[in-house]
């Protein structure tokens, strides 16, 4: 990050206001211990992804590049809320929705001290991956009302918004299911990928996959949806499991419910994740634009400091304004900016204080 130009203002008259914060697994078939797998991946898994993991609101987002996370879109998000690793909290400040896709870019103002390769092959089937989720617990067992010997897998549990990791492999592709899932890849709750097989579970949205490749683990998902709803009758609202096997259960909703059939092979239910691979073009585009981060407005008693963050600032980096609410006490402000600025006005506008900036040319 290049370094921050100073810029005093003027003596201003303000009203202090109180800035408010608000903060928020994956479910595996071989237990049900909600503290399994909530720590970091060893031996063969050393370096799969959880390094590179940070929380964004009640999920999770992943770090791209210095100045830029991704996630999913549906999980929604403001500028100005962090992303939080290590304790360390990296405001955003610019959000870029890919018009294609589920998947979201966040522009941060503190740059992350490493961030996760992109998977850039398509050859993703039959490909083994890790995958981090902050979902549900695994909650009550599903069974068939009239063969209740026959386990079929479990509800969705607690949701405790622990971190969790399991795995799973890639099973196929979808290029269109129902509205919105486009380019995606399938993987199966088939109890195949050994003592880590695992499914998703609402609040693991936004989660990642990765995938080996030679001996990096690139980022190649990232997770968008499940399988459901499902009942064990024709009738009533149904529920959300992670199922190893559908047979004899429904799909649908209340009032269309549609009966799987029972046969020798399980039919399990699966979850989707955005592909990064067909979507690196469009990373690139955003990653490879200039980085113009918004001055970052901080104020002292004094003109000599110290400074400190401007808590309530609205910085609205497409207009170019900063709107800062009155304060009683006379205060210095000053603007910190990784590029040249001018300041083209400062005025009051109600209650407010707005200035207006102009990133000069370099």
């Amino acid at each position: 990050m290049s370094r921050f130009l100073r810029i005093f203002l003027l003596l201003i008259t303000l009203c202090l206001c109180k800035f408010v914060e608000r903060s928020w697994g994956v479910i595996l078939l071989e237990t049900g211990d909600p503290d399994h797998n909530t720590t970091e991946p060893k031996g063969l898994l050393t370096g799969s992804g959880w390094q590179w993991l940070g929380q964004w609101q009640n999920f999770i987002g992943t770090p791209i590049d210095a100045h830029y996370f991704i996630t999913a879109a549906h999980i929604g998000g403001t500028v100005g809320l962090p992303l939080v690793i290590d304790g360390k909290a990296h405001v955003t400040t610019a959000a870029f929705r890919d018009p294609a896709s589920d998947l979201m870019i966040w522009q941060v103002r503190e740059p992350f001290e490493n961030w996760a390769p992109l998977n850039e092959l398509t050859n993703e089937i039959g490909q083994p991956f890790v995958v981090f989720g902050r979902g549900t617990q695994r909650g009550t067992e599903v069974y068939l009302p009239l063969i209740p010997s026959k386990l079929r897998g479990w509800r969705w549990g607690l949701a405790d918004g622990r971190l969790r990791w399991g795995q799973n492999e890639v099973s196929q592709f979808e290029t269109s299911r129902n509205e919105g899932i486009l380019d995606v890849f399938y993987a199966t709750f088939d109890q195949k990928g050994g003592a880590n097989e695992c499914h998703l579970s609402v609040g693991d949205s936004g989660g990642p996959c990765f995938i080996q490749t030679g001996e990096r683990w690139c980022l190649a998902g990232i997770n968008y949806g499940v399988d459901g709803h499902f009942n064990t009758s024709p009738d009533g609202s149904g529920f959300d499991a992670a199922l190893f096997d559908r047979g004899g259960l429904y799909s649908g909703s209340d009032g269309s419910w549609i009966q799987h059939p029972m046969l020798p092979v399980p039919r399990p239910s699966g979850f989707f994740a955005t592909r990064i691979s067909v979507h690196t073009a469009w990373i690139r585009s955003v990653l490879d634009q200039p980085l113009r981060l918004p001055p970052q407005p901080m104020i002292a008693s004094a003109a000599d400091g110290p400074y400190v963050v401007m808590a309530g600032a609205e910085v609205n980096q497409a207009q170019q304004t900063i709107t800062l609410p009155t304060m009683s006490a006379q205060l210095f402000l000053r603007l910190e900016s990784t590029q040249p600025i001018s300041i083209e006005s400062a005025r009051i506008q109600g209650t407010n204080f707005v200035v207006s900036y102009l990133f000069l040319t370099q």
